[in-house]
């Protein structure tokens, strides 16, 4: 790849990195899309890792999630990167592949504090609360999981692995927009095209 390709390439992953190193970064979180059976879903989501070598970008999710579904019934999704400050876009197409009580789902619900476990103990996403339940579910947010509630979390707890197959990355700016679209499909093609 010729270099001002490769140094827009780097930046990309070297933006997108940020968010594991500062909980500020507008990098922390990115939109997600998935394709449902009537229309695509979008939310957001916390990076949890990105990978330049593996091409892979992680983020956790509970297992009862539509998200999860949908990734089960068509594993193409989408990612997408706003930095105001950077005045940076970035979307990153993706196949993702969902790990659920194996070794990598393990090792990352080894690594998370407590608090963090908190979100796989309470009642699915989506799930119809009565007002009266509405207390209890707030109440099974603010603390940490007892000892028996962990098996429960584990069990509900996945590792979502992005391996991305596109970036198109655009740079703002007054004096000429940039975007640059990165095929990774088999080795890394590059091309500059009209923002």
């Amino acid at each position: 790849m010729q270099a001002f390709y490769q140094d827009y390439y780097d930046k990309a992953w070297q933006l997108m990195a940020l968010g594991q190193k500062s909980r500020k970064s507008c990098f922390r979180t990115a939109a997600f899309s998935t394709i449902s059976s009537d229309f695509p879903e979008l939310r957001t989501v916390v990076i949890r890792k990105t990978d330049q070598a593996s091409q892979t970008i992680v983020f956790h999710t509970d297992t009862r999630s539509q998200k999860v579904n949908e990734l089960k019934n068509n594993p193409n999704c989408c990612l997408l990167f706003y930095s105001k400050p950077h005045a940076v876009q970035i979307r990153v197409y993706a196949q993702a592949r969902i790990h659920t009580n194996n070794k990598t789902a393990e090792q990352r619900w080894k690594t998370m504090i407590p608090l963090s476990k908190r979100c796989y103990i309470a009642k699915a996403p989506g799930t119809v609360l009565a007002v009266d339940e509405s207390e209890h579910a707030k109440q099974l947010q603010t603390r940490e999981p007892l000892p028996h509630e962990h098996e429960q979390g584990y069990h509900n707890f996945a590792v979502v692995q992005c391996k991305v197959e596109k970036i198109d990355y655009l740079d703002l700016n007054f004096e000429g927009h940039t975007r640059i679209v990165f095929d990774l499909s088999s080795h890394i093609l590059a091309k500059k095209v009209a923002p």
